[in-house]
């Protein structure tokens, strides 16, 4: 249950992230990103990456650790 709440949630962040910097780009000034939302966009993807690979990482170790039991 815990896997897919974080990988939902990395979906979001990322998918978010997206949407808000298309959006910035159409609005006046035409062409530009703000600061802002610049700001955000690398926040949510550190977070999804960071998310993503913490569970990687997990499972990773508790694959080895099974493996070393046998």
């Amino acid at each position: 249950m815990k896997e897919k709440v974080r990988a939902a949630c990395a979906v979001f962040a990322l998918v978010s992230g997206f949407i808000l910097s298309a959006i910035s780009l159409f609005l006046p000034p035409l062409g530009t990103i703000a600061d802002s939302v610049l700001m955000y966009t690398g926040e949510a993807f550190f977070f999804a990456g960071s998310a993503l690979g913490l569970d990687v990482m997990i499972d990773r170790k508790l694959n080895k650790n099974s493996a070393a039991d046998e």
